[in-house]
Formats: structure tokens, sequence, C-alpha cells
């Protein structure tokens, strides 16, 4: 993935979710899950192009 965030971003981002989480409202809530979703497809997509490994 050449566009990967860095560490730092990643922690900026954990601290966002951290601190907005606790006064979302169901919508916004449900937007961030679709979101996470959509983001973990699309690496499944790019890293496992013949999907997923089987677990043991």
């Amino acid at each position: 993935m050449k566009d990967q965030v860095t560490i730092p971003d990643v922690r900026e981002a954990i601290k966002m979710a951290k601190d907005i989480t606790p006064i979302m409202n169901q919508a916004e809530y449900l937007q961030l899950v679709a979101l996470y979703a959509r983001v973990l497809e699309r690496y499944e997509k790019e890293e496992y192009t013949n999907g997923l490994p089987d677990e043991d």
C-alpha cells in the first residue's frame, strides 16, 4: 500500500475516535462502522487477492 498512513496518523485517528464516539448518535455510529467495513474490505481485496487464508 503506497499511500498507507504513518504511525503518528494512526495514533491521531485512534485519539479522535475515542474522543468523539461517546457523543455520536446512532446514525453517526453506523456511518463509522460502515466506513470501517469498507476499508477492511478494500484491504482484504488488495492484500489477499485469492481470498482470506483459512484459520486453524
